[in-house]
């Protein structure tokens, strides 16, 4: 094992008891063509990719570039099929989308838009892969409290989303 895959191997492990978690190993030095597609940010500088998910046989993960900051991303695997879905806090900081899951052929995920007006803090959000197609699903707490975590995870069972969240109130 790698030095990063080994200071992962505990997430693996914690994540392989759960019986709906599925894992893909890439060897990147065979698949070139998935390593420069994951390459979002050129230059010696990570884009750091995380939080993936993957509807179909497309995979939605988070990634950081210099002109958006930490959004969320979406590839078919190829350097040509990597793009931006949609840049939620818009400009260079970043709306940091956490805790991707596919619920019902559906993408939810977390994302901030910041916690100054006219701004909503942390809160659920679904896509259906497009700029357009990626909307707040609901202001939780409205105003610009969070209804989430940052750290708040979301649940896919029985075609269901189940999160934590408080309303301000519950």
């Amino acid at each position: 094992w790698c030095a990063p895959c080994r200071v992962f191997a505990p997430v693996f492990a914690a994540a392989a008891r759960r019986p709906a978690t599925t894992f893909g190993t890439v060897d990147t030095d065979v698949e070139r063509d998935l390593a420069i597609a994951l390459d979002i940010r050129a230059g010696t500088t990570s884009s750091s990719p995380g939080n993936f998910s993957a509807i179909g046989s497309t995979l939605y993960f988070s990634a950081s570039e210099a002109t958006t900051g930490i959004e969320l991303w979406k590839s078919d695997g190829t350097g040509a099929g990597t793009t931006l879905v949609k840049d939620v806090l818009t400009g260079t900081t970043s709306s940091s989308p956490s805790a991707v899951v596919a619920a019902a052929g559906t993408l939810f995920f977390t994302a901030t838009t910041g916690t100054t007006a006219p701004n909503t803090g942390i809160e659920l959000y679904k896509t259906d892969g497009t700029n357009a197609g990626t909307v707040l699903v609901k202001d939780v707490n409205p105003g610009t409290a969070s209804g989430l975590t940052s750290t708040s995870a979301l649940f896919a069972h029985a075609g269901m989303l189940l999160f934590p969240a408080t309303d301000g109130v519950n």
